[in-house]
């Protein structure tokens, strides 16, 4: 059975890029790589916060997963900073208090406004 890591199966892409034709410039080869690799949907790992600083810096209704559970920004009735709430609307934390909740581990951002003018 051959290899399927995502090593191996980069590995397979890259040789059948730079198969596929002759190359005059390394440039050109990692050019093809690149849009290669992207057109497999390949995206960057997603971004891990464990800064309360870093965590309010984000924009209001961007949504992160904190210890299995999503939760959205939302602007605070009382302070200029974003409260963070469950599905469930039951609670609000503030950023301290999420990655509390973390127990180190931070918080993934899963989703960001597109336009980030929401502040």
């Amino acid at each position: 059975m051959p290899d399927q890591t995502p090593r191996y199966q980069l590995e397979r892409l890259a040789r059948e890029v730079i198969d596929s034709r002759t190359w005059n410039a390394p440039a050109l080869v990692a050019v093809a790589l690149v849009d290669a690799v992207l057109a497999t949907g390949w995206r960057p790992p997603a971004r891990v916060i464990t800064d309360p600083a870093e965590l309010d810096a984000l924009p209001y209704m961007c949504v992160v997963l904190a210890y299995g559970v999503a939760h959205q920004s939302v602007p605070s009735e009382l302070v200029d900073l974003p409260l963070w709430l469950k599905p469930t609307g039951e609670r609000a934390y503030t950023s301290a208090e999420l990655l509390a909740a973390c127990r180190g581990a931070g918080v993934t951002v899963l989703h960001t406004p597109e336009n980030g003018d929401n502040r």
